[in-house]
């Protein structure tokens, strides 16, 4: 190679280089924490054969924690999502989109604390932090709440045919949740 070809040469190679940190730092914490353990699991195996038992270890630990952390960092700025939408709702306690954002918030929340799945307490939950603000949204009473877990509610019993639908594979998980939450809605007038 030629000294004129030097500077194309190394602007090429940082530019490349460049490229793939960039795409690095754009990965997943999880996935990057996989990356960095295999390299280094090939590194010390290439030094030291008899330390990659060790290594893999250590690295099987890093990506778990890692992942915990995630997930952990998932829900604290879930919850901070919904505290804000709450707080909006306060400034303006009569607009409608303020409400469903706060409500779509809460729901996003407690759903990353029960790994995807809302219960009928999660629900209830902020419907009442929000009637707090809102006086217009219905509590739903503990009768009520009662009757949908012994099969008297009629909502109850939607919910419970459309899962055996699913289970069945007559309707996916999106069309299960879907019209869950829409009757979900209608049990609390939402």
């Amino acid at each position: 190679m030629s000294k004129s070809n030097e500077p194309d040469f190394l602007f090429i190679v940082k530019a490349i280089t460049m490229s793939i940190v960039e795409w690095f730092f754009k990965l997943d914490p999880v996935l990057r924490s996989i990356l960095i353990a295999i390299s280094i699991a090939l590194l010390v195996r290439a030094v030291n054969p008899n330390a990659l038992t060790f290594v893999i270890t250590i690295s099987i630990i890093v990506v778990i924690f890692v992942a915990f952390f995630k997930e952990k960092d998932v829900q604290a700025k879930r919850l901070n999502a919904y505290l804000e939408a709450k707080d909006r709702l306060l400034e303006e306690p009569s607009n409608n989109k303020l409400r469903d954002s706060a409500l779509q918030a809460g729901r996003e929340y407690y759903a990353s604390l029960r790994g995807g799945r809302l219960t009928i307490y999660d629900e209830q939950a902020i419907a009442n932090d929000l009637s707090s603000i809102v006086p217009t949204i219905p509590q739903v009473d503990k009768a009520s709440e009662h009757e949908s877990y012994i099969g008297k509610n009629d909502i109850s019993e939607k919910i419970q045919k459309l899962l055996e639908l699913k289970n069945s594979g007559l309707i996916s998980e999106t069309e299960f949740e879907d019209k869950k939450k829409k009757l979900i809605d209608q049990m609390l007038g939402l």
